[in-house]
């Protein structure tokens, strides 16, 4: 049996999420961080002292 979408998506979340935090510590990026203070609530990025070109 295949498995559904909603069945992959958490796996799909923690994929993205663990790229995302690879590909910024490779760029020397440090200001940006994804936790996840309660894991029932989602997860939340933290993003001090670096430039963002959206802000600009």
């Amino acid at each position: 049996m295949a498995e559904s979408d909603i069945d992959k998506a958490p796996k799909q979340l923690y994929t993205a999420i663990y790229t995302i935090r690879k590909t910024l510590k490779n760029y020397g990026v440090e200001g940006v961080k994804i936790s996840s203070p309660l894991l029932s609530s989602g997860y939340k990025l933290v993003v001090e002292n670096v430039v963002v070109d959206v802000e600009q």
